[in-house]
């Protein structure tokens, strides 16, 4: 839709050059045209991870297809793995890959594979997710592999990023503005992250806890456990039903 309205507006404005130009190169301008337009709305950001990745949980198990991988931003907010409790109301999804292997995720492959369009109001092109959200030009990029999102419950996160730790500006994961000025495609791939905000990247383990491990891994999820005030509730939840059950 936004593409049409552009190449109306163009149309519209090349039909009136007869007056002031040769007829004969009309077409020629139309033609151009209409490629501007389709280069304004196109810069694809392809993500995931190469073929056969080893991609493990806490314990050094593979990843099954419960897990969620999300290419997105926080905006201004900045993630740590102390304030995990902000992640999801400041997280914006651009684009979501999951399993079976025609959602971006295979499994059996260690491979996630997913791209969408940074459309040229800074909107992702994936109708599935919000297109009221923007991914403004400079907003820090991250994976976020999960399964589960309940804090409250012992779930299994990874969040990687390729920022300026590793010393090389040039690989971020930074979100542009989308426009003709840089047309190429970028490639994002946890095989390139440089920094585990939670859960480890490329042999590294991160913030987060673990019981296992294996030599290579591409990525791995870690254990967030409740926070102790949620724990304690949970705790004496139990202990009060189960008094309620001895009374009666």
């Amino acid at each position: 839709m936004k593409k049409v309205k552009i190449i109306l507006v163009i149309t519209d404005f090349i039909t009136k050059l007869p007056k002031i130009m040769d007829p004969r190169l009309i077409p020629n301008l139309l033609a151009a045209s209409l490629l501007f337009a389709g280069a304004a709305q196109a810069r694809t950001i392809v993500w995931g991870t190469d073929v056969d990745s080893l991609l493990i949980d806490s314990s050094g198990a593979l990843l099954d297809s419960s897990y969620t991988f999300e290419l997105g931003s926080f905006g201004s907010f900045i993630p740590t793995s102390t304030n995990m409790d902000e992640w999801l109301t400041n997280w914006k999804v651009f684009d979501r890959a999951t399993a079976p292997g025609v959602n971006g995720y295979n499994p059996d492959a260690g491979y996630v594979a997913s791209s969408a369009v940074l459309e040229a109001d800074q909107t992702t092109d994936n109708l599935s997710l919000p297109q009221d959200v923007t991914f403004e030009q400079g907003e820090q990029a991250y994976i976020f592999a999960y399964q589960g999102l309940d804090l409250n419950s012992v779930i299994e996160w990874a969040l990687v990023t390729n920022d300026s730790s590793d010393g090389d500006s040039a690989d971020d994961w930074i979100f542009p503005i989308s426009d003709t000025r840089s047309p190429d495609t970028l490639d994002w791939k946890i095989n390139g992250a440089s920094a585990a905000v939670f859960g480890g990247e490329n042999g590294t383990q991160g913030p987060g806890d673990y019981t296992g491990t294996q030599t290579g891994f591409v990525l791995q999820t870690a254990t967030a456990v409740p926070e102790p005030g949620s724990a304690l509730f949970i705790l004496l939840s139990g202990l009060l039903m189960n008094f309620r059950r001895k009374r009666s």
